[in-house]
């Protein structure tokens, strides 16, 4: 009863100091690929301050940039794997180069854009990307294509986490979003979806695993900033009780024509771009986004985090696709997922000091006797 009060008061309390990441200053010229360093308290820790893989692909070889990925050996991609390096079609003016899959000429189905791989136990991932499928009719065919596979180091159906598109002929141009999770299924369904075809998207993943025999896994998916999520999935069971080791990105076509009247694979010579891609083992993270609020940015991009205390990050700034002379906010994003409010910089100026005026929303509160 005496904490049931005392906690009725504390939320009434103007000014409480909550535990989620909180964001007071933030130096240096954002301008993209400058360093700024962000103050603030109950950031966390994040060791390496790395992300374990950021390939925006600007240099001549797949390993591009991997002075900023903590694991560079572990991007992985070459021409044998039916990928290649292009200066093509870019979705956005600090691009350089992107990368895409070799289009589908009857025969190969299947390459791998980047891989990640573990000597430990992981029970948490962060993935950011962008994509383009480019041709005109692509969501004209009905496509069963794998892209996100998550998996243990002994499992041997490559299915613990997957997620992939299957389009579908109808007249309204259904797409579904599905995510397979073993022992549990969930599934997305978008309806009139065939506005992200041949234009650039980005997406996000955010996965956690369950404990055993527990419904409190975690998957969440981004499309251009909408949501799909679903918060009480059973990922381990017992005698099936792996975390994950290995991460692919990849393009995957179905084998085979399961009904002759559809056509299991994309169009002969549809491309599939990728670009930007982060890919991390932690949900710590720095980001920008179009909104005060992480929840309500409709468009976000990654920093990449130098280094990192639980009061200062030092971040490469990646402006990514917004023009400069924008005003955006910043976030950090701690180990559980909880988001600073941003805090608003502008492209192109520089910042210093400043103090983020209004509370975080609650996030941990400890209580004492």
């Amino acid at each position: 009863m005496r904490k049931s009060l005392i906690l009725q008061v504390f939320l009434l309390m103007p000014g409480i100091a909550f535990a989620g990441p909180s964001i007071s200053g933030v130096s240096g010229t954002i301008a993209h690929k400058n360093t700024i360093i962000i103050s603030g308290s109950n950031f966390g820790m994040k060791s390496p301050a790395k992300p374990l893989i950021w390939a925006p692909f600007e240099d001549d070889t797949i390993m591009a940039e991997s002075s900023l990925s903590a694991s560079p050996s572990n991007m992985w991609t070459n021409p044998d794997d039916n990928m290649e390096l292009t200066s093509a079609d870019l979705p956005h003016a600090q691009s350089k180069k992107a990368i895409r899959g070799i289009p589908w000429d009857g025969t190969t189905k299947r390459s791998v854009v980047v891989r990640g791989n573990s000597n430990s136990d992981v029970s948490k991932l962060f993935i950011f990307n962008r994509r383009k499928y480019a041709h005109a009719s692509f969501l004209d065919y009905q496509v069963n294509y794998k892209f996100y596979r998550f998996w243990s180091e002994t499992d041997i159906q490559p299915d613990s986490f997957l997620i992939y598109h299957n389009f579908v002929l109808t007249t309204t141009g259904q797409t579904k979003y599905n995510t397979e999770v073993s022992p549990e299924s969930v599934e997305h369904t978008l309806t009139n979806n065939r506005g992200i075809n041949n234009k650039w998207f980005v997406e996000e993943v955010q996965a956690s695993h369950s404990d055993i025999d527990t419904s409190n896994g975690t998957m969440r998916y981004w499309v251009n900033g909408t949501k799909y999520e679903k918060t009480s999935v059973k990922t381990r069971i017992t005698g099936k009780s792996d975390l994950w080791r290995r991460w692919y990105i990849q393009n995957h076509w179905t084998s085979g024509r399961v009904d002759p009247a559809y056509d299991q694979y994309p169009p002969v010579g549809a491309y599939v771009y990728f670009d930007d891609i982060y890919m991390d083992t932690t949900w710590s993270r720095v980001m920008i986004g179009n909104a005060p609020t992480f929840d309500a940015c409709t468009h976000r991009e990654p920093l990449i985090p130098m280094a990192w205390s639980a009061s200062s990050i030092t971040a490469m700034f990646n402006q990514g696709s917004f023009p400069n002379a924008s005003k955006v906010y910043l976030f950090v994003i701690d180990s559980d997922g909880n988001a600073s409010l941003g805090k608003e910089i502008t492209i192109g100026g520089t910042a210093s000091g400043g103090v983020t005026t209004a509370p975080n929303p609650p996030g941990k509160l400890t209580i004492n006797n």
